[in-house]
């Protein structure tokens, strides 16, 4: 079990009901439509610069459109590159990664306590 200092069960309580408030209002379909619309603004910019690095990654790479054999062998050899390297870090890293998961299992041990105790 975690001790938290400085714990205020009135404002965790209050924090705990807004945040249930405005997760049932964006489920039920009653955000705002200033929210909607920047949120598809958003996506918009992110595909057209999804296609911009798209379209300059094929220039850099001295790929064509003609060419979608030799882009697709090398895009899966800089995939295969990037997973061992992935892999590699990890497993060199197990010590801090074991760390994390520790903490991470802790904060939800305590997270579980928050839940009781707000359910009570």
């Amino acid at each position: 079990r975690i001790d938290c200092v400085d714990f205020d069960p009135a404002t965790v309580v209050a924090v705990w009901r807004q945040a249930k408030s405005e997760s049932s209002a964006i489920v039920n379909g009653e955000e705002s439509h200033a929210f909607q619309d920047a949120l598809v603004d958003t996506k918009k910019e992110e595909e057209i610069k999804d296609v911009c690095d798209l379209e300059a990654f094929i220039e850099e790479s001295k790929f064509s459109l003609s060419n979608l054999k030799g882009l697709e062998g090398f895009l899966q050899a800089q995939l295969f590159d990037l997973d061992s390297s992935n892999i590699h870090a990890i497993l060199s890293n197990v010590q801090e990664v074991d760390g994390v998961v520790g903490r991470v299992n802790d904060t939800l041990e305590y997270v579980d306590d928050l839940e009781e105790w707000l359910s009570v």
